[in-house]
């Protein structure tokens, strides 16, 4: 978790990449990095996240989201940030999967459920992923500096003014 977290924190960029039920938790991702002022991108499409992990970097991040690790986009899109030389984190369900071999950083989750429950394992490692990430962001958000608290300040006022009436521009 000290790797992701560090990664995270050093990165450039920050991609995410996810499909289907795993969508969710990529989006809740998104959200509580942006909060903390990082660069990052959630983009839903496939052909957007492929296009987006071709122009990955040394200096970036792939966080990828599979419970099975085997959602084709998915894979082929940590693959080629792989292949950019980007640092890549899989949170996966198993760490033997096609996900986790293009991953520096392996987060594995691991949901228990009674076998009677079998069809409710979607729900359960959603859940386990959305922990996993709240983790994250609480490591990344108990790291902050002066500077960057000062600019977390200034996003949260910012962003409580959203529903306000916008003020019109001076005429001339």
């Amino acid at each position: 978790m000290e790797k992701t977290i560090e990664a995270i924190q050093q990165a450039r960029r920050i991609d995410l990449y996810a499909n289907g039920i795993s969508s969710s938790v990529a989006l809740d991702a998104f959200n509580r990095f942006l909060s903390l002022g990082l660069s990052v991108n959630w983009l839903p499409d496939i052909s957007n996240q492929m296009t987006s992990a071709a122009l990955l970097t040394s200096q970036d991040v792939a966080l990828s989201f599979s419970y099975a690790g085997e959602t084709r986009a998915t894979v082929k899109a940590l693959g080629l940030a792989h292949q950019q030389g980007a640092t890549t984190i899989a949170v996966t369900g198993n760490p033997h999967s096609s996900l986790a071999r293009y991953a520096d950083i392996k987060l594995v989750v691991t949901p228990r459920e009674p076998t009677a429950f079998r069809r409710n394992l979607r729900i359960s490692a959603r859940i386990s992923m959305l922990g996993l990430v709240d983790i994250i962001y609480l490591g990344l958000f108990n790291a902050l500096d002066d500077a960057a608290l000062d600019k977390l300040e200034r996003i949260l006022q910012i962003s409580s003014r959203a529903d306000e009436q916008p003020t019109r521009p001076a005429r001339d």
